[in-house]
């Protein structure tokens, strides 16, 4: 799994705190390795196996095959004499070293080629593997591979006190703050602007209805021109009237 840098200085400083909280307390860790550091869900890191003691120097070396913990074991502790803080925080570089190369500091094809590397070898500056470590961080690292104790860092809170000075470097500093142009190929979005505004087409309103005049008085048979024609229904006295000139006109004759 690759570490980001973030995640080395976190891991780092709480390894450090741990160990230094141990010395506190006259405790040393006597197999320190990368299974021994989990990180819970939350980001708080564990360091565990403080219970075991120089028994797992002795069982490395008659350990058949190559044992993971003699990769990072100290110079001192190797050669069997009494170790102390520094030597764990030599053992925690190794471990940090691997996080930020993804290779071993001291490697060998057998457990006496990995003891003489660590006896005798220094390995390449992180930066060096990793173009992405800032050198200030690879210093750090070195500093803690250190082959002579005095060398090294002798309490975990001065290892913190370089690493955050990692964080202002002025390398990273000015990383972070890069800006980066676009591309030549691209343009920045040009916005349009609006087309004016146009009025709506003027629509002629309808002339207003003329008012008609009051019709004049219109004569009763004039309105009733249209009307069916009326009956006039016989009088009743003219069929008197009939027979009696009939009447009239047979006595003449």
């Amino acid at each position: 799994e690759v570490f980001s840098i973030w995640d080395v200085q976190d891991i780092a400083r709480q390894g450090c705190q741990g160990l230094d909280h141990a010395r506190v307390n006259k405790v040393l860790h006597y197999s320190l390795e990368p299974a021994k550091i989990m990180v819970q869900w939350d980001g708080i890191v564990k360091m565990l196996g403080f219970g075991v003691s120089m028994m797992g120097v002795f069982a490395a070396e008659i350990c058949p095959e190559t044992p993971k913990i003699l990769h990072y074991m100290s110079p001192e502790q190797l050669e069997g004499a009494p170790i102390d803080s520094s030597s764990n925080l030599f053992s925690l570089g190794a471990i940090l070293y691997e996080m930020v190369t993804q290779r071993k500091a001291f490697d060998g094809a057998d457990a006496n080629e990995v003891r003489q590397s660590v006896l005798e070898s220094t390995p390449a500056p992180p930066s060096d593997i990793n173009s992405k470590i800032d050198t200030a961080l690879s210093d750090v690292i070195m500093r803690a591979l250190s082959k002579d104790p005095a060398g090294r860092y002798q309490t975990g809170q001065e290892l913190i006190n370089d690493l955050e000075k990692c964080k202002n470097s002025p390398i990273k500093s000015a990383a972070a703050h890069k800006t980066v142009p676009l591309p030549a190929t691209i343009k920045a979005p040009q916005i349009s602007k609006p087309a004016a505004t146009v009025a709506p087409p003027t629509v002629a309103k309808p002339p207003a209805p003329k008012s008609i005049p009051a019709a004049a008085s219109i004569p009763a048979a004039s309105m009733n021109a249209g009307a069916a024609p009326a009956v006039q229904k016989p009088k009743a006295d003219q069929p008197a009237q009939n027979k009696a000139s009939a009447a009239s006109a047979g006595a003449g004759a």
